[in-house]
């Protein structure tokens, strides 16, 4: 809205206009206000929580892998936390074209290696998406 604002601004000071947009920051502060009171934020108290805490004694290990077209440029990553939501160690790294199938069963295996490195692999709890 900002962006669009500043546009109709700049084209208002180079052609004639009858826009008053004299006031840049106010213009752009009801703009936004405007839009927000006929679009509030929807609520997230019906979600469901993105991460659920493994037991007490466990690690959990939490894989991803996406890919923007199906095949596309793809990436992965994991992250093994611990009961308390504290990271342990995470990784990341980019496939190359692949479809999404591939993108996911990279990730997990990308994160069961990140566990055996830490020689955790009988503390997991793994779930990928």
């Amino acid at each position: 809205m900002a962006i669009w604002r500043i546009w109709l601004i700049r084209n208002a000071n180079i052609f004639p206009s009858d826009l008053n947009l004299h006031d840049p920051i106010n213009s752009i502060i009801t703009v936004a206000g405007e839009f927000f009171a006929l679009n509030p934020p929807k609520s997230n108290h019906n979600k469901e929580t993105i991460w659920e805490k493994p037991p007490d004694s466990m690690l959990k290990l939490n894989s991803h892998g996406s890919a923007i077209g199906n095949p596309g440029r793809a990436g992965v990553g994991s992250i093994i936390r611990d009961h308390l939501g504290n990271s342990i160690a995470a990784n990341c790294r980019k496939l190359g074209i692949t479809n999404s199938l591939a993108a996911k069963l990279w990730a997990l295996r990308d994160g069961l290696h990140l566990a055996e490195r830490l020689n955790l692999h009988s503390k997991i709890v793994a779930q990928f998406t």
